[in-house]
């Protein structure tokens, strides 16, 4: 990983050592399919839930939390791995894997945001401490097994960044059978050990979310009742459509002969 710039006061955009792929902007667009229920919690409770990566299935997509480390010559933990969190998001504007892997039962949404907002919502929020907590944003690096072994091997090699970039790009590393997600992270670090494994921060989703899209498969019908349930439910003023995924685009039609 490239050093960054400064976003926020405490925040970081973090750039991506591959400079085959752009980097993320403050404007760059960012997707996440979430239950229908989970929307309406997050509008209803005002609050945006980060997990533990520890909780993350694929075991080399948090290298640095879950591997025993050499520290000064000495086997141990990093002391660091029960004060981050994270929430992961996507770059694909349209994907169909994304809406099988994330939307099975149809009843998911797929709500929009920019790397700006999701960053403010975090420094604007009450729990969040100035000058002890940082925030992060970065794209995930897609790598083999023989280079994610590497990583492991050079990545802290020179110890710690004072400003904990180095800790919170360790999390922007996964196999790349997995590089269909095109993700981004947003990694909060709480600058202090947390027994729980989840982490509520308040924030305002009308601020936060601009967009969002009903799942492709569903009818018209249903999708014009779903849209009035959301907005009876959580007075979201943005736009809410379907999916067109599944849709021929305008005009298409075969033409056969002269």
């Amino acid at each position: 990983m490239r050093r960054s710039g400064l976003w926020g006061k405490n925040s970081v955009i973090i750039k991506s050592a591959n400079k085959r792929h752009a980097d993320i902007r403050p404007e760059s667009k960012l997707y996440r399919i979430v239950p229908l229920d989970r929307l309406c919690r997050l509008f209803e409770d005002q609050r945006n839930g980060l997990v533990r990566p520890s909780r993350w299935e694929d075991p080399f997509e948090n290298l640095a939390l879950k591997s025993r480390a050499i520290i000064g010559g000495e086997e141990g933990e990093f002391s660091f791995r029960d004060e981050l969190y994270a929430q992961c998001w996507t770059q694909h504007t349209a994907s169909d894997a994304m809406w099988r892997i994330y939307g099975q039962s149809r009843k998911e949404v797929r709500i929009r945001t920019n790397v700006q907002k999701l960053l403010s919502s975090v420094e604007g929020s009450p729990n969040y401490e100035a000058g002890q907590d940082r925030v992060f944003i970065g794209k995930v690096q897609y790598c083999s097994d023989s280079d994610l072994v590497k990583f492991s091997k050079t990545h802290f090699a020179s110890g710690f960044d004072s400003d904990g970039e180095n800790v919170a790009s360790s999390l922007l590393i996964k196999r790349n059978a997995f590089s269909h997600e095109k993700e981004v992270r947003l990694v909060f670090w709480r600058g202090r050990k947390c027994s729980s494994d989840l982490l509520l921060y308040e924030c305002d989703p009308h601020k936060l979310i601009d967009q969002i899209m009903l799942h492709p498969m569903m009818s018209a019908e249903d999708a014009a009742y779903l849209k009035s349930q959301i907005i009876e439910k959580t007075k979201f003023k943005g736009e809410i459509l379907r999916s067109k995924l599944y849709s021929l685009p305008s005009g298409f039609k075969f033409v056969v002969g002269p």
